[in-house]
């Protein structure tokens, strides 16, 4: 097949290809001109991505100034407001845990005796409102503080509030 592009020196001679060093010789031809062109468009390539690289690293830099111009102000804000300072104070204030630490025995029997009620009340309004046939949940409770007779009248004031 290749007979007719091949050297031959008699039957028995290895095929020598001759259409090689030609398509060589074209193929270097053509890309001689476009070498230069090549190399100029990878130093461009080159030089603009440098060039991104920097105007992003000083896009990030005036982003990060920018990010604390506005915390600065915000502060600045929080402390010439009354109003916003008022509602930090009173957001701080309001989380359940603030005085948890503080919470005595009578504030903690008085925490649960309100749960209890919101629970009873919510369980009669459901009873009622199915209009069961079975008797109706609990209806009050009988709290029996041991020892109250014993206390002087200031101290069973004191134990009284956390009771209703």
């Amino acid at each position: 097949m290749l007979r007719g592009l091949c050297r031959t020196g008699g039957p028995n001679a290895p095929c020598t290809v001759t259409w090689l060093p030609l398509l060589l010789s074209a193929v270097a031809g053509l890309a001689a001109p476009a070498l230069p062109l090549l190399w100029a468009l990878r130093a461009t390539h080159t030089q603009h991505t440098s060039l991104t690289g920097k105007l992003r690293a000083l896009l990030e830099k005036h982003q990060r100034t920018l990010a604390e111009n506005v915390s600065a102000a915000r502060a600045r804000l929080a402390e010439a407001d009354a109003a916003v300072r008022l509602a930090d104070f009173l957001t701080e204030r309001s989380a359940p845990e603030t005085y948890q630490h503080y919470r005595g025995l009578l504030g903690t029997g008085h925490h649960d005796l309100v749960q209890l009620d919101e629970r009873l009340r919510e369980a009669r309004a459901e009873w009622a409102g199915a209009q069961s046939q079975q008797p109706p949940p609990l209806e009050r409770i009988v709290l029996y503080i041991d020892d109250l007779d014993r206390c002087p009248r200031h101290a069973w004031w004191r134990c009284w509030p956390p009771c209703t």
